[in-house]
């Protein structure tokens, strides 16, 4: 079999003086055979060495690198998505499940979060997790990674401290919002009660009124007086 090497022009100025006292191809022949040899005998004496433990042991720690995903992120994302479905009565069961959480003293991160259809959790999460590590690892060490028991406890607290972050951050929001909305609403209605004209009493309430008998009009009779004799009408005005 041929193969072509290639080697620096500096290097090959250097073999002028030598060309008529060596043999290139039989001196890359000796050297790749001896170079072989040596590995082959390396390799041979790993298990004696107790290599396959150190081989095993990083692989392991190679696999835990890969598990050591953005769960803070995951748990953002997740967080958004169910606020966008979460009905009101998703949220008090929510609210009712951290309460039960807190009065047994458990860990708050560890609140079971309401189902809803499209949205993930941490355990799809997790498990899809498991699908792509087992996809790019076909010589994936299970057995050896089981020794151990890896715990999933970080990651998950990771993830539950940032979705249980956001969605509080919602909430308070929208306790805010409701607080302002309901203050304005009382301003209103108190302001419309003193627009309020005074109440009339219906009709149908008020007494009825006294009928009082009619008084006769008033009226003058006329009648022709004359003076007694002996008075001077002329001097009347002088009185």
């Amino acid at each position: 079999m041929r193969i072509g090497v290639n080697i620096p022009d500096e290097l090959h100025s250097r073999m002028e003086p030598l060309k008529q006292l060596i043999n290139v191809s039989q001196v890359c022949r000796e050297a790749i055979t001896a170079y072989v040899e040596r590995y082959e005998r390396m390799n041979e004496g790993l298990d004696v060495d107790g290599v396959e433990e150190v081989v095993n042991q990083l692989w392991y720690e190679e696999e835990r690198r890969m598990l050591e995903d953005d769960w803070p992120e995951l748990g953002y994302q997740d967080a958004k998505a169910w606020v966008q479905k979460a009905t009101l009565k998703d949220w008090e069961r929510l609210h009712h499940m951290q309460g039960v959480v807190k009065k047994l003293r458990g860990l708050t991160w560890l609140v079971p979060v309401p189902h809803l259809s499209g949205v993930k959790g941490f355990t799809e999460r997790w498990d899809k997790l498991m699908e792509d590590i087992d996809e790019r690892s076909d010589d994936f060490q299970w057995d050896y990674f089981e020794q151990d028991g890896f715990d999933t406890s970080p990651a998950h607290e990771e993830y539950m401290r940032a979705w249980l972050t956001y969605t509080e951050a919602v909430w308070q929001r929208y306790t805010q919002t409701r607080a302002q909305y309901l203050e304005e609403r009382r301003q209103a209605q108190d302001e419309e009660r003193a627009n309020r004209p005074a109440p009339e009493v219906p009709p149908h309430l008020l007494p009825e009124p006294r009928h009082q008998a009619e008084k006769p009009k008033f009226r003058v009779v006329p009648h022709h007086g004359k003076f007694v004799d002996g008075i001077d009408p002329l001097k009347l005005n002088q009185l």
